[in-house]
């Protein structure tokens, strides 16, 4: 058995794989930092370009098609594409809580819900991860999905301010 079995996954799953590490570390940085400075702009732009990254990817992606060569997790990534234009546009008006409810849901919906997905039995991930006991890999995106739910929903929104003239 290959010790690094995404080596030899298809091109579009090493890319997606390659998008979705920076997506999982840099969004609770965005979301968690207290300031909203031009750190949290440079990480958040990285952010919204690794979930464009990624939703794009996932596109060209079919392991297991239903309809045509998509599946219903693809649904995950037009939520992507929706969340990531609702945000930046709620920005772009001054909205900062709207932006904040954008951002934060796009990350629980789109990186969370996805990585529990993963984890289920027979996906790639989970096989590669859990060969032998596959169970693991579907209890513990259980456990951690639901605790980084709880987190990101709890976190405070901060208060809209009119944009600037």
């Amino acid at each position: 058995m290959n010790p690094l079995p995404m080596i030899d996954a298809p091109l579009a799953v090493q890319l997606h794989i390659l998008s979705a590490l920076p997506a999982l570390i840099l969004g609770p940085v965005a979301l968690f930092r207290r300031r909203r400075d031009r750190w949290h702009k440079l990480i958040g732009r990285t952010w919204a370009a690794s979930m464009f990254a990624l939703a794009l990817s996932s596109l060209f992606i079919h392991d297991n098609p239903i309809i045509g060569p998509f599946s219903p997790i693809h649904a995950l990534s037009i939520l992507t594409f929706w969340g990531l234009f609702t945000g930046i546009r709620a920005i772009r008006r001054g909205d900062r809580r709207g932006h904040a409810q954008a951002m934060r849901g796009l990350y629980v919906q789109a990186l969370i819900l996805a990585s529990v997905l993963t984890l289920l039995p027979g996906r790639r991930i989970s096989t590669a991860l859990f060969p032998e006991n596959p169970e693991i890999g579907l209890s513990i995106a259980v456990v951690c999905g639901v605790i980084l739910a709880l987190v990101a929903y709890r976190l405070p929104i901060p208060q809209s301010h009119a944009p600037h003239a």
